[in-house]
C-alpha cells in the first residue's frame, strides 16, 4: 500500500554560532501548514519543543527517511502531530503575533518614545551622548567579533568535512 505525507523538513549544516540566531520559522509554519515537521538540531526548534509531537528530530538523510517510512507506517502519529500543531500554531496565529506586537507597541515603544522626546526637548545631555557612541563602538566591536568567530567556525567545519571524506 502506497501512502503519502505532507510534511516540512528543515536541516541545515551551519556553524553553531550562526544556529544560534536562526529564528523557529519553519517549525511554526509547519504548525501554521498543518503538517508535521522534521527538523534538524537548532537551539531555536529545542526551545520552542514541548514534546515528541511538535516535531521529528533528523540529523543525517538516512534519519530523514527513516522518519518519512515512521509517519507513512504509523498514520495515527501523523495525525497527533497535526492536531499538536494545530494548538501550538494558535499562538502565532496573525491574531496572536498582531496582539503581541500591540502590545510592544503600545506598552514599550510609545511610551519609551514620549519619555525620549521629553528628556531631548530638554537639550543633548553630553553623558548621554557619550554612552551612546560607547554603545555604538561596542555593537560594532561585537558584530565584528561574531562574524570572526562563524568564520572559524564554518572553516573548522570544513576542515573535518574534508578531513572525514579522505579517511572513509
Amino acid at each position: 500500500m502506497q501512502t503519502c505525507a505532507s510534511l516540512a523538513l528543515g536541516y541545515r549544516h551551519e556553524a553553531p554560532t550562526m544556529l544560534a540566531f536562526k529564528p523557529a520559522s519553519k517549525l511554526i509554519n509547519a504548525w501554521l501548514a498543518e503538517v508535521p515537521a522534521l527538523l534538524g538540531p537548532e537551539p531555536a526548534y529545542q526551545n520552542l519543543r514541548r514534546s515528541q509531537l511538535d516535531y521529528l528530530a533528523v540529523d543525517s538523510a538516512h534519519d530523514v527517511v527513516t522518519q518519512v517510512k515512521y509517519l507513512q507506517t504509523r498514520p495515527d502519529v501523523h495525525r497527533a502531530m497535526i492536531a499538536n500543531g494545530i494548538e501550538r500554531g494558535a499562538e502565532f496565529s496573525t491574531e496572536a503575533v498582531r496582539k503581541m506586537w500591540l502590545d510592544w507597541l503600545c506598552g514599550e515603544v510609545v511610551p519609551g518614545y514620549l519619555q525620549w522626546r521629553r528628556g531631548h526637548m530638554a537639550g543633548v545631555n553630553p553623558i548621554r551622548l557619550a554612552g551612546f557612541i560607547g554603545q555604538v563602538t561596542a555593537q560594532k566591536l561585537a558584530a565584528k567579533s561574531f562574524r570572526g568567530a562563524v568564520a572559524r567556525e564554518l572553516a573548522t567545519l570544513a576542515q573535518s568535512k574534508r578531513h572525514g571524506a579522505t579517511s572513509r
